[in-house]
């Protein structure tokens, strides 16, 4: 026998378990927290998911929300191959100046202490 386990906030469905038997009293049935005999109805994970209504020992199918729309503005626009070799060009340009500006300084640096 299984047991239908739900989330104790939301009370959405989150799956079966392997019900335990009473050692005690043969043939009773353990329910845990957050979990009930009953099991849920069959529906359409794409679209719908249950939720338990305790007060009635039931479940509920709802829809599922609309994810909400991202814009598209958020993402960055992918670069064209030339773009793409302009910003690479650019960042080893300012990676060489500033090498050679380093250069310049320790030539500088070891020209004062002789």
């Amino acid at each position: 026998m299984y047991v239908f386990c739900y989330h104790p906030n939301t009370l959405a469905y989150t799956g079966g378990v392997p019900a335990e038997y009473d050692q005690l009293q043969p043939g009773v049935v353990l329910v845990p927290a957050w979990a009930s005999k009953n099991a849920p109805p069959s529906h359409d994970n794409a679209v719908e998911w249950p939720y338990y209504l305790p007060e009635k020992d039931a479940w509920e199918v709802r829809p599922l929300p609309e994810p909400e729309p991202t814009p598209e503005a958020a993402a960055p626009a992918e670069p064209t191959k030339g773009e793409a070799i302009e910003a690479m060009q650019a960042t080893l340009t300012a990676h060489l100046e500033a090498a050679q500006r380093l250069m310049d300084q320790m030539k500088a640096a070891a020209g004062e202490g002789a």
